[in-house]
């Protein structure tokens, strides 16, 4: 039994290494069978320029780059030697190698560079170029470029910014500018102002903060900007190169017609100057210069001239201007009488949506409407605002019956076509139903609470004099008149306080004094008074009340400009003499105090006079 045992556990160690040989001489046949990796699929050959937009006598780079992360070999390009409008002066191209690691992916980039300088203006295009990878053949595409003439005008070139009024001549390395879409819109159209820096290349923006305290009155004003950080790009001005970034971008919408004014907007920047790549896909933010400094830059006032709207004959408008849908329904649509309906009107689109007014509907009489709701959702992209504006009326029935929402067309200005766009929205019924449970209701709790009269009825005349002899009739008309008048009034008073704080500086100086002097009053009361302190606190009320009354700056008066002050405005002499006779004393005994603490309460009531006084006289 123990041999036969064992020889069964050889037997099983045999098979296994059997198997074990079986398994990796069909893995190595595998290797050896598959075909071999094809890499064509993982390489990306480019070529492309520095610029696009080259002025005569400008040197720019051609480079060819060949990316992926499965390639060995890269034999040199061959670039045409004979490319139109430019001059080499690199005989051999340099190279770059680059490794990159993303996301666990070696990618390797090798690149070939080249230098050339502009000499004839004109559009032209570079050709494919094979590239030989790995033995693989690969072709770039062809890429268009344009040599502008260094001595022609800007206009010429076609690069030059928009909205930008300068000359050649005169324009410094660096400048900042607003740029508008345009400067003739109607009211209420869209129109878009970017804060734009221009840059030399030699010069490097290290940062900026820019001030929102632009002047925009007479337009409604939308931040577009999503806080990113803005990118540069290449732009020709005046035959010289320059470099651009977008700071800041607003929607606008006028408000009235005429001609208004774009305040001018002022940034701090730090700039330095130094070498810079020409790179055209470089950051905002980047290399290393010398030279560093802080400068503020200002762009100039922009005038607009807005435009009324067109004339919009029999159309029906809501002063929308932009490129909106709308549509109506009625919901529900069948209601018993007496429960509320709504109509709800749906705008949708870009354009001037916080502008546009409620939609007015031909209503049956039988129609009882309640304040209208509105809803606003506004959605602010770079490229505008858009969103939605709902309204919706309230409406109840009375009357069973199927009544009918007429059609109507409803017409909106879009700027781009320069023209009305007019919408149709069809008719919609409405089905009020009786309510029978209601009525059943009211018939069952219809009851009369009338007695039979019994007995000697006694009959009284009845004088009719006339109503324009009881004088509790004029009592009742002129009453809520009154009321009216001074509610209107204590309203008005109220909204002129709230808003006018100069006014509101003036007309709250005596119960502000009165105030302060009643705490220091109650300072003394309480037996626990300073001299000094009394006495520098009734001089800062005086003095105060006066410039109060005169809104003139607190601080910075001496006790010779407040009597001035009164003198100037009139102030009777007796309260002017009490006036300097107190300051004059206040002003002693702050320093060498010979007043006694029972005297306080005297020097208080003269300094409570004299702010009646004055609040009366100024």
């Amino acid at each position: 039994m123990k041999t036969r045992w064992l020889h069964g556990i050889g037997t099983k160690a045999h098979t296994s290494r059997m198997d074990s040989i079986i398994y990796m001489l069909g893995l190595l046949l595998a290797v050896l069978i598959a075909p071999p990796p094809i890499y064509a699929n993982d390489i990306n050959v480019v070529a492309n320029f520095s610029e696009t937009q080259i002025l005569t006598g400008e040197r720019f780079t051609i480079r060819i780059e060949v990316r992926g992360n499965n390639f060995r070999n890269v034999n040199r390009p061959t670039i045409p030697s004979n490319l139109r409008g430019v001059r080499s002066i690199s005989l051999q191209p340099s190279t770059s190698t680059q490794y990159s690691l993303i996301n666990g992916v070696a990618t390797r980039s090798f690149t070939y560079t080249w230098t050339f300088v502009a000499e004839s203006a004109g559009t032209f295009e570079f050709p494919p170029v094979t590239v030989e990878v790995d033995g693989n053949r690969f072709r770039t595409a062809p890429v268009s470029y344009t040599i502008i003439d260094r001595n022609a005008s800007a206009g010429s070139s076609g690069q030059q910014a928009a909205g930008s009024q300068q000359q050649a001549s005169g324009r410094p390395d660096v400048f900042l500018q607003m740029e508008i879409s345009d400067q003739n819109p109607v009211i209420g159209q869209q129109i878009f102002a970017n804060l734009v820096i221009y840059f030399k290349n030699p010069v490097e923006v290290v940062s900026y903060q820019a001030s929102s305290a632009w002047s925009t009155d007479g337009f409604w004003k939308e931040n577009l900007s999503d806080g990113s950080t803005p990118r540069a790009e290449s732009v020709i001005l005046g035959g010289e190169r320059y470099r651009k970034a977008v700071l800041s971008r607003h929607a606008l919408f006028p408000t009235r017609a005429g001609n208004l004014t774009i305040g001018e907007a002022t940034i701090t920047t730090t700039v330095r100057s130094g070498a810079r790549s020409n790179d055209p896909f470089s950051s905002f933010f980047s290399g290393f210069g010398t030279n560093q400094r802080t400068i503020e830059l200002k762009t100039e006032p922009v005038n607009l001239s807005v435009r009324r709207l067109p004339d919009a004959g029999d159309r029906k408008t809501i002063g929308a201007v932009g490129n909106f849908t709308i549509t109506r329904r009625v919901s529900p649509s069948s209601v018993m009488a007496g429960e509320a309906l709504e109509i709800i009107t749906e705008i949708r689109g870009n354009g001037n949506l916080a502008l546009i007014n409620k939609p007015q509907y031909d209503l049956p009489d039988e129609f009882e409407v309640f304040q209208p709701q509105e809803t606003l959702n506004i959605v602010r992209t770079m490229d505008g605002i858009g969103g939605n504006r709902t309204f919706r009326d309230i409406l109840i029935v009375r009357r069973p019956g199927v009544y009918e929402l007429p059609p109507v067309e409803i017409a909106y200005f879009d700027p781009a076509r320069r023209r009305y766009n007019t919408l149709r929205l069809p008719a919609e019924e409405i089905q009020v139903r009786r309510d029978e449970a209601a009525a059943t209701t009211a018939v069952r709790e219809r009851t009369f609470s009338v007695n039979p009269v019994t007995g000697v009825v006694p009959w009284k005349a009845v004088s009719h004099g006339s109503l324009l002899g009881k004088w509790w009739m004029y009592v009742g008309l002129v009453l809520p008149v009154l009321l009216l008048i001074l509610a209107w009034k204590k309203k008005r008073e109220d909204d002129r306080l709230r808003n006018d704080s100069s006014y509101a500086r003036r007309v709250r100086a005596r119960d502000n004094a009165m105030e302060a002097l009643q705490k220091l009053r109650s300072t003394v009361q309480e037996g626990n008074a300073d001299v000094k302190q009394i006495m520098t606190g009734i001089h800062a009320v005086l003095y105060r009340v006066v410039t109060d009354r005169l809104d003139i700056q607190e601080a910075g008066h001496s006790d010779a400009d407040i009597l001035r002050y009164l003198r100037e405005h009139n102030v009777p002499e007796d309260t002017s003499k009490r006036m300097e006779r107190l300051l004059n004393k206040c002003s002693t005994i702050r320093f060498a105090p010979v007043t006694a603490r029972e005297n306080l309460p005297y020097e208080l009531d003269q300094a409570e006079e004299l702010v009646n006084e004055l609040a009366g006289a100024l």
